[in-house]
């Protein structure tokens, strides 16, 4: 059997890099990060996925050809970005529930 792997964006890494290897042992590809934060990208690179591509906006993430988006940023500002992605029929994994 052929499985083939889940192409994930991961938006926000503070939180969203302590979760990665989890995501990445169920079956996820991560392609792709948004953190505003320089240091926080290169840090995913260099610790968890180096060839992934990394973002500083996330319009920019969500039309990178991801499946799914892995939703880490602060918690009050989930569903507004949660909204943008379902709108463009990407899945949406919140990672606590959304609040707006």
């Amino acid at each position: 059997m052929n499985e083939r792997k889940i192409k994930i964006g991961i938006f926000g890494l503070n939180r969203g890099m302590a979760n990665a290897k989890a995501i990445k042992l169920c079956g996820g590809d991560i392609i792709a990060v948004c953190d505003k934060n320089d240091e926080r990208r290169r840090a995913f690179k260099e610790r968890i996925e180096p060839k992934c591509t990394v973002f500083d906006d996330f319009d920019s993430l969500i039309k990178c050809g991801i499946e799914a988006v892995y939703i880490a940023n602060y918690f009050p500002e989930h569903a507004p970005y949660a909204i943008k992605a379902l709108e463009k029929g990407i899945h949406v994994i919140s990672e606590c529930t959304s609040n707006g």
